[in-house]
């Protein structure tokens, strides 16, 4: 490995790190939960299911919208299909 000294004696004494929080356990908890907006819906095949049905949900379609304004810098307009 190409670690310096300190480094190597970091992990000597405290081990390998996983996950560190960065402000509180609230706001991480924030932070987890809106990711898995991102993320969760459309589990079924029958689109008669409200929020795990066979279709994207509205909420799961916004928050991808915001994600990509905030983290990306790109706002998406709307647009007929």
């Amino acid at each position: 490995m190409n670690l310096k000294q300190e480094e190597a004696d970091d992990i000597r004494v405290n081990g390998f790190l996983v996950y560190m929080f960065c402000h509180s356990i609230h706001d991480e908890f924030i932070s987890v939960f809106n990711t898995m907006k991102l993320f969760m819906g459309s589990f079924s095949s029958d689109p008669k299911w409200p929020i795990i049905g066979s279709h994207i949900p509205g909420y799961m379609e916004r928050a991808n919208v915001k994600f990509l304004e905030h983290a990306m810098g790109w706002k998406m307009e709307p647009r007929k299909t």
